[in-house]
């Protein structure tokens, strides 16, 4: 059986201005060009539209209501990865006058006007595919807005269990009297002072596949209040998630400074050439996607 990663998926509704044509005429109008010619600079950063297809071309949705599927990919500079073997030195790889190259795999339903997007660490953000996407037009615009979870305050609430919590801490701004309400944050603070660090990035859970093994309530206390220290200023804490089962169904990753809707799903991955299939990565979204269509965030 294949190996899989967890990747995470957010919502967006697609608005554009009347001088805007549609997205899908937009797609395919790049599409059309040669690879160079789709390349865009944003940030100092080479962004290029890499591939485009119909729903109807991918056997296991091809039954679906008719989505469009593309994904875009960013050139990378700076140290890359190496060829790994148990019995020989690690190997550099040659790109034979290439570079590392990063995607994120999009699915966009024209009919409700959503796009679901991979979140991607070192790939395109939502924000640079946007950018991208509107580098092309000659009038008007495209705006992504995240779709939020009005809930997620609710669901965190009913969240008796965690398996993960991931934060980024603005360590500077927080004084020894907002630590003294928690005695858990005071020892990973303390670490991060000694190394005189100023930005915390925590991430901590249990193996995904351990059936039934949760944080201890701890980590509960810990995220309700980096919760409520970031309510005092909103750019102390500049990521707080938990991931854990909500009203005892299965486990949901509730943004907790602000709810935007994140999902998580698993994607097999190939022995080969350790990368995520795109078409499998297309699927993981459609599957996504209608969940969140089943449960009225997609109208």
């Amino acid at each position: 059986m294949a190996s899989t990663n967890p990747i995470k998926v957010h919502l967006f509704h697609v608005g554009r201005t009347e001088e805007a044509p549609l997205l899908s005429n937009t797609l395919g109008k790049i599409h059309s060009k040669v690879y160079s010619d789709r390349i865009q600079l944003i940030n100092k950063k080479k962004y290029r539209l890499e591939e485009l297809a119909s729903s109807r071309d991918i056997p296991e949705i091809s039954g679906v209501s008719e989505v469009i599927c593309f994904s875009v990919m960013n050139f990378r500079d700076g140290h890359g990865p190496g060829k790994a073997d148990n019995h020989t030195p690690l190997e550099s790889i040659n790109y034979d006058g290439g570079s590392p190259g990063e995607d994120t795999a999009v699915l966009y339903d024209p009919t409700s006007g959503y796009m679901a997007i991979q979140y991607a660490h070192s790939g395109p953000r939502h924000s640079a595919i946007q950018r991208y996407l509107n580098a092309f037009l000659i009038e008007g615009a495209y705006e992504f807005k995240p779709k939020f979870d009005t809930e997620f305050e609710r669901k965190f609430q009913t969240q008796r269990h965690l398996t993960r919590i991931e934060t980024k801490i603005d360590t500077s701004q927080v004084s020894e009297e907002d630590l003294k309400a928690n005695q858990a944050a005071q020892h990973i603070f303390n670490a991060s002072r000694e190394l005189d660090g100023t930005m915390l990035n925590i991430t901590i859970g249990v193996e995904s596949n351990r059936k039934g093994i949760w944080l201890n309530d701890k980590a509960k206390e810990l995220a309700g209040w980096l919760k409520n220290l970031n309510k005092k200023d909103d750019n102390t804490v500049t990521k707080l998630e938990t991931k854990g089962p909500v009203d005892d169904e299965k486990p949901e990753i509730i943004d907790l400074l602000g709810g935007r809707l994140t999902a998580e799903i698993e994607v097999p991955i190939s022995s080969a050439d350790y990368r995520m299939d795109i078409e499998d990565r297309w699927i993981a979204l459609y599957r996504v996607f209608a969940s969140w269509k089943r449960k009225g965030f997609v109208r």
